[in-house]
């Protein structure tokens, strides 16, 4: 239902994605610089070779010294996804460890715990940051759940095989939620019905 941006005490740039939630002190002390988050955040990490950054999410962490990056890591959703704009860092929880280049992704499976590296196009997982969400042969279900935090809506699927159909392209962010899903509609072969903050997704 809403985002937040926000600069920390080492001069570090904070984006909040909906749905989030980050933990940090007032002030840095100590020989790391340390905050704790819940969903999604894009970092901009002011650069202290002296102290390095960590960022803990859940059991996983990822360790900078500056970069830029967004950390996708929802309780709800099985994946924790690392992807690397600008700089370096390290994801690791107590079973391995990627490090990863600008342009790359690390992907963790939280069942299986498997972790993952991969070459990815960065601004697609960055364009919330600038008021846009961009899909490439994203599934509608994985869609409709991000649009869920955004607008603050739950979507109830009549047809279970709706879920699966993929949609590239891009929305802007602070359009009403009306013009998004007029836009799927018009692209995806399905049709949504709004009732108060529900909306039933049904094939046409």
């Amino acid at each position: 239902g809403g985002e937040y941006h926000f600069t920390l005490a080492d001069g570090t740039r904070v984006w909040v994605n909906s749905a989030s939630e980050v933990r940090f002190p007032n002030c840095f002390s100590g020989e790391k610089r340390e905050i704790y988050v819940k969903g999604e955040v894009y970092l901009e990490v002011a650069r202290d070779e002296e102290h390095p950054f960590v960022v803990y999410a859940g059991e996983n962490e990822v360790r900078v010294l500056g970069t830029r990056f967004n950390l996708t890591a929802y309780p709800d959703e099985q994946k924790v996804v690392t992807t690397l704009v600008e700089g370096s860092v390290e994801f690791r929880n107590d079973q391995s460890s990627i490090r990863l280049k600008p342009g790359e992704q690390s992907v963790l499976d939280r069942a299986t715990n498997k972790l993952e590296k991969q070459k990815v196009d960065v601004s697609i997982y960055t364009s919330w940051v600038s008021g846009t969400f961009e899909y490439e042969r994203m599934s509608l279900f994985d869609i409709t759940r991000q649009l869920s935090r955004w607008y603050d809506v739950e979507f109830f699927y009549k047809n279970p095989e709706a879920k699966e159909l993929v949609f590239t392209g891009d929305l802007e962010k602070y359009d009403d939620c009306e013009v998004a899903l007029d836009i799927i509609s018009m692209t995806t072969n399905v049709m949504f019905t709004i009732r108060d903050r529900a909306i039933i997704v049904q094939m046409k």
